[in-house]
């Protein structure tokens, strides 16, 4: 989902189309509850500047300020996955409206109902079930090499432009390690077990992360084991 817009997606017009046959628009999270997510996400007590040694905390502001433009001790009291989670747009030079503010957009223009398969209170408890340590452990890596984590998410657009899926959630199932469980399986049981009452009312257009839909316990198979009938469609506008 983080691509610079709709127009970069080589179905973009079918998208549209969907869109306009459905009578709901479900995202992982309802962007209208963006305003009510929490400023303080970790425990009581704990900040990022109190995780590392000083010199070490100045270290990697440093470097995360100078590859991009993060000033990480805004983000103190927050899980360090919350700052990572910003990074795509400033790698992607995401300046508009990402993918699924764009979706998100587009339907209530179009007069469509809209909701969200996670609340932001989940999305928040979710990330300190990641050890906090791992996370840190993690964000350091990223600012020790920033070019890795460039390449890394520039891999994953071309992936999803191409339309090669299951190679994508191969390499973020991967690259999530311990987290996956998480930040990947559990949050499909919870999206599956909301979208499939909704389904069963009126046409839905889903629209979550890829990574979420394939595997042994993404979406599409959740959704199957549940009595959906799944017919791919062609990636490309026109085939």
């Amino acid at each position: 989902m983080h691509l610079p817009g709709l127009s970069e997606l080589p179905c973009a017009a079918r998208v549209r189309q969907l869109v306009s046959q459905c009578a709901l628009v479900a995202c992982e999270l309802a962007l209208d509850e963006l305003p009510q997510m929490p400023t303080r996400w970790a425990p009581p007590g704990w900040s990022l500047r109190q995780a590392l040694p000083p010199a070490r905390y100045e270290k990697v502001r440093r470097m995360m300020r100078k590859s991009f433009g993060i000033d990480m001790a805004l983000f103190d009291h927050l899980p360090p996955l919350a700052l990572i989670s910003l990074l795509p747009r400033q790698v992607l030079d995401i300046e508009g409206r990402a993918l699924d503010e764009e979706l998100w957009q587009m339907a209530r223009a179009m007069g469509k109902s809209c909701v969200g398969l996670e609340t932001a209170a989940e999305q928040a408890a979710e990330l300190l079930e990641v050890p906090l340590d791992l996370q840190v452990r993690e964000l350091m890596r990223i600012a020790r090499n920033p070019s890795a984590f460039r390449r890394r998410l520039r891999k994953r657009r071309q992936l999803y432009l191409e339309g090669r899926i299951q190679m994508l959630y191969r390499l973020v199932r991967k690259e999530s390690g311990r987290a996956r469980k998480t930040i990947i399986d559990a949050r499909n049981e919870r999206m599956a077990a909301r979208a499939w009452p909704l389904m069963q009312r009126q046409p839905v257009f889903i629209a979550v992360g890829a990574a979420h839909l394939p595997g042994h316990k993404g979406l599409l198979r959740l959704f199957k084991h549940r009595g959906a009938r799944l017919q791919p469609l062609p990636w490309h506008d026109g085939g």
